[in-house]
């Protein structure tokens, strides 16, 4: 979990600037790359600010979705985990992963 870096600074060892980013999203990316999305979310983040609107392969379903919550419907997959290829549209995500 990141935190605040008015309450957490108080609180880090003699190097604190090496733990400290300007935002939640840049802490969880250097600190916590293999759970982001978990940790945006456990500190406090918006989930929505992270969803890159990208297209990935969903292999259970063998569609492709885009990275964004759910909730918003149509063909929102859910927020994508870091190890997923991208790709700018649904065209190609298909005709890579799926052909």
């Amino acid at each position: 979990k990141c935190l605040d870096s008015n309450v957490a600074s108080e609180t880090l060892p003699y190097d604190a600037e090496n733990w400290l980013e300007n935002d939640i999203e840049s802490c969880c990316q250097r600190h916590f790359n293999w759970a982001f999305n978990d940790c945006v979310s456990l500190s406090g983040g918006s989930l929505n600010l992270i969803a890159t609107g990208k297209w990935y392969v969903n292999y259970q379903e063998e569609i492709c979705q885009t990275d964004c919550l759910k909730e918003a419907g149509g063909p929102c997959g859910g927020l994508v985990d870091n190890w997923n290829t991208l790709f700018d549209t649904a065209a190609d995500c298909c005709k890579e992963k799926l052909s």
